[in-house]
């Protein structure tokens, strides 16, 4: 494709920006502090990482005249179905050619490829953020030593093998975040909710992607109240079934997430779920430990309000519930079943 000018425009491949977006205030804080190595934003499902993501990159965007370049290394959901993943190799190619470099000059090997794709992120001032970030191999041949350049990559997992890179763990919304989150999507909750938005921001778990939901589908049927809606939630199972709109579902994420989990961590996750809330997460041997680690790296487990304790959400808890139920059922264990709710 030739321009006006024989030259390819700057990219411009960000998303939209999210309109809604509340609170993440000490997080952007220290995103914009001073560093020039690639940042993971991590945390658990349905916790907000894109759209902080998505929110600072669109703010320091004109800070990067080079453009910016975006690419989702997830599988792209298709109904009850999640394709696989786009080969890096595919990856690399589609950001090279935004950065306008002829086809003629993509026959090389992969490791040319990504060398030449460092060296301009190197010699320009670009952002780039990739998006839903499965392991280390999907970005390290992605990794530059520049000072000009930032990359923002966002997982679930935290990529613990990644060396000399800056670490985001989103927790959580505060509860007052959670209830701005609320009142601006729906300033007559401010006065009509009362104690409902408190009790809605705690059945989705002060998720974003679940208040955002509940929030959507509040606003498309104006018959609804929220004092209506909670009441309904008396079980949280209820409020998973409801949080689905369009092709959006936290349900449907975090069943991927579990799916992710070998048949030991998904054994431990269910014996978390049946433990009364308050009890801490028991780590009796190292191996209880690396179970409980890749639980936290499938994002089914949060550092409760910025704190030190890793809890289940009440979303995370009453999934895994309905997963025992269904494995019962059904006469499966729980290693072995299929997740439903």
């Amino acid at each position: 494709m030739r321009w006006r000018g024989g030259a390819l425009p700057h990219p411009a491949q960000l998303p939209q920006r999210p309109r809604g977006f509340t609170g993440r205030t000490a997080e952007l804080a220290w995103l914009r502090t001073p560093g020039d190595t690639p940042v993971v934003i991590s945390g658990p499902a349905g916790v907000g990482k894109s759209d902080l993501a998505l929110h600072y990159a669109h703010a320091v965007a004109a800070e990067r005249p080079d453009g910016q370049l975006y690419a989702d290394l997830g599988g792209l959901r298709h109904g009850g179905t999640v394709s696989p993943a786009p080969a890096l190799a595919d990856v690399l190619d589609g950001l090279l050619r935004a950065l306008g470099v002829p086809d003629e000059q993509l026959g090389g090997s992969f490791d040319h490829r990504a060398g030449l794709y460092r060296t301009l992120l190197a010699e320009r001032r670009l952002l780039v953020l990739l998006d839903n970030v499965r392991d280390e191999c999907q970005v390290r041949p992605l990794l530059a030593e520049t000072a000009t350049s930032t990359t923002l990559l966002v997982s679930r997992n935290r990529l613990l093998g990644l060396r000399d890179v800056r670490r985001l763990q989103l927790a959580p919304l505060s509860r007052g975040d959670s209830i701005a989150m609320i009142t601006a999507a729906a300033p007559h909750f401010a006065i009509a909710g009362g104690a409902e938005r408190d009790r809605l921001a705690g059945f989705c778990g002060d998720l974003p992607l679940a208040l955002d939901i509940a929030l959507r589908k509040l606003a498309s049927r104006p018959y609804l109240t929220l004092r209506g809606v909670v009441e309904r939630w008396c079980d949280h199972r209820q409020a998973l079934d409801w949080l689905s709109i369009g092709d959006l579902s936290v349900l449907e994420t975090l069943r991927s997430a579990y799916h992710t989990l070998s048949p030991a961590a998904r054994e431990m996750l269910c014996c978390l779920a049946r433990s009364p809330i308050t009890d801490p997460i028991p780590v009796a041997t190292d191996r209880d430990e690396q179970l409980v680690e890749e639980i936290a790296d499938a994002g089914l487990l949060a550092h409760w309000h910025h704190g030190a304790e890793r809890l289940l959400s009440p979303l995370v808890r009453a999934f895994v519930l309905g997963v025992v139920e269904s494995a019962t059922d059904h006469g499966l264990t729980v290693a072995g079943s299929a997740p439903a709710a």
